[in-house]
């Protein structure tokens, strides 16, 4: 489907804008996806609201309520401009 980023536990994540500086949690940080936590909307579309990522640069304690480097991720929505290459057809994506 059009739009939709799968997400896989485990999988490579990284921080898009300055979330906790004093934390290590910045613009840039790498980590991995631990857990994902999901809302249905009307029409029964899972919609991802916010994220469980091990990052191993940030502070040991950014969350005390979590394990060590374990930090909750927000999702901030965009709209991307897509152009098929042969067609030349172009898609908003948000």
């Amino acid at each position: 489907m059009l739009g939709c980023l799968p997400l896989v536990s485990d999988m490579p994540v990284m921080v898009g804008e300055n979330f906790n500086v004093k934390g290590r949690i910045v613009n840039g940080s790498e980590g991995h996806l631990k857990h994902i936590r999901y809302e249905n909307d009307k029409a029964h579309h899972a919609l991802a609201r916010s994220a469980v990522v091990t990052i191993p640069d940030s502070a040991p304690l950014a969350f005390l309520d979590l394990p060590p480097h374990d930090c909750v991720i927000l999702p901030k929505p965009i709209s991307i401009k897509v152009t098929h290459p042969i067609s030349n057809r172009t898609l908003m994506v948000k």
